[in-house]
């Protein structure tokens, strides 16, 4: 009997072995792709944006962990309750940082709608016509709007700070 249990654990702490090796590879592909959107999307690697990579990151040291541990349960017989309790903490911690990622908040893009809205509400108190109707050109430079308005065979140049929420310049184009 003492045999046939054996047998039992050993097989038991196989699927340990099989399980800790799905979280091993979710953590790690997820963790891979998360650095890749942040990167590509030339996200700051701070605050919010560093608990999903770091939980990922814990999660995987703590499955490769009871994978050892696991593995040493297998090859001696001798059974390793924590080999249970690091794989256990190794999918929370992962599940967490899946969850986490939803802290990460992508930048609110502005349209070019709101920014002629803008740039016409900001501009009346000059006494220029710069109207959505009048605007001739937009133009991106970086991340502010080049805008060109044509209005009474005048032209003009709006230089619009997307990031400051704000016109930049004003300037009469010959």
């Amino acid at each position: 009997m003492a045999n046939g249990t054996a047998d039992g654990t050993c097989e038991a702490y196989k699927q340990i072995i099989e399980f800790t090796k799905v979280i091993i590879s979710l953590a790690s592909t997820i963790l891979t792709a998360l650095m890749g959107y942040l990167v590509f999307e030339h996200k700051a690697l701070e605050g919010l944006n560093l608990i999903g990579p770091i939980l990922l990151v814990i999660s995987i040291l703590f499955s490769l962990q009871g994978f050892g541990k696991a593995i040493k349960t297998v090859k001696t017989g001798v059974t390793n309750q924590s080999a249970i309790l690091y794989t256990n903490l190794g999918a929370g911690i992962m599940i967490l940082g899946i969850i986490s990622i939803s802290f990460i908040k992508p930048e609110k893009e502005i349209s070019i709608d709101s920014v002629l809205e803008a740039v016409s509400k900001s501009s009346t108190s000059l006494k220029k016509s710069l109207f959505p109707e009048n605007c001739d050109r937009i133009d991106k430079r970086g991340e502010d709007y080049v805008i060109h308005y044509k209005a009474d065979s005048l032209s003009t140049q709006v230089v619009y700070s997307v990031k400051e929420n704000r016109i930049s310049s004003i300037q009469r184009v010959p």
